[in-house]
């Protein structure tokens, strides 16, 4: 949209605080743009509150869309609701008028309707050209070699009690198509020497039949790449599996959770599924790490009304 913009990753940073003065400094920003989590918040609103006060602070994520209230007191001026990439966009053409922008939240206005990017496809490529991709590793890719995310998907149909998809993305399911995916799988390679991927789709595997395009698309252009994603145990079969290895596949996620509460978490999988579901998944030499939470027994009823 014709603005500047600078990514400055803080967590990349042995004196963050000193970096993020600097760039306050030199770079001079309009406003600044953080995704406010549960687990950062002390240190976030820390940098909130050392930035200077004709700056507006933007916070995105669903500790932000959760706890608003909070944000708007610890000297947030926005909060985006929905893909924050709308909200943002918004916010931007009403020239950081929060009251007038769709999507997003003001100490006055606390109810107004999530921001959607219903067409994804026409959303721009992640600028990884703003980022020094060789400072990040992940613990299931080779040291060295460079690796990045992808969202293929937004949204989740399904009514897990404990999941954060939902609340930040909707529970109606978007997606790109198959070739814009590998479209940008293909310009990170070919740009930016990446040829490991990560996709943080709620559920990789929804629909079976996108997976089988997916798998062959890659293998159609010849594409040399290892990648990861997040799936339910069920639906998981052999032929989609095997596929997905010959792709390069290399590690699939599922989440098990709390086996003795799948009635009460809403999980709607079963014992036998994930048992079947690993083995499969073993079996077409594909790497399995299970996601879980555990409940104690006698507390359950208490645990899941923080969620």
């Amino acid at each position: 949209k014709g603005h500047d913009v600078k990514i400055a990753d803080l967590r990349l940073e042995r004196d963050a605080i000193g970096v993020y003065l600097e760039t306050i400094e030199t770079f001079r920003p309009d406003a600044i743009l953080l995704n406010l989590t549960t687990t950062g918040a002390e240190s976030e609103y820390t940098l909130i509150g050392m930035t200077p006060r004709h700056v507006k602070k933007i916070a995105f994520g669903t500790h932000a869309q959760s706890m608003h209230e909070e944000a708007f007191k610890k000297g947030v001026d926005f909060v985006l609701l929905g893909d924050p990439e709308a909200g943002v966009s918004n916010l931007i053409e009403h020239h950081l008028d929060g009251e007038s922008a769709a999507g997003v939240l003001t100490s006055r206005q606390h109810d107004k309707p999530a921001a959607r990017w219903d067409d994804l496809d026409t959303m721009p490529l992640p600028a990884l050209d703003l980022i020094d991709n060789r400072r990040y590793h992940s613990s299931i890719v080779r040291r060295g070699r460079r690796f990045t995310l992808l969202l293929g998907s937004r949204g989740c149909p399904f009514a897990c009690t404990y999941c954060l998809y939902p609340t930040l993305f909707g529970s109606d399911n978007r997606t790109r198509s198959v070739r814009n995916i590998v479209d940008e799988m293909e310009r990170d390679q070919r740009v930016f020497g990446i040829d490991a991927f990560y996709f943080l789709d709620a559920t990789f595997n929804l629909k079976k039949s996108r997976v089988v395009e997916f798998a062959n698309e890659i293998i159609e252009r010849g594409l040399k790449v290892e990648w990861s994603c997040n799936m339910r145990v069920s639906p998981v079969d052999t032929e989609m599996l095997t596929l997905m290895k010959k792709a390069g596949c290399d590690w699939v996620f599922y989440g098990v959770e709390d086996q003795d509460f799948l009635v009460e978490t809403k999980k709607g999988t079963t014992r036998e599924a994930t048992i079947e579901a690993f083995a499969m998944t073993k079996a077409a030499g594909i790497k399995t790490i299970a996601f879980t939470m555990i409940f104690p027994r006698h507390n359950i009823a208490e645990n899941l009304r923080t969620f």
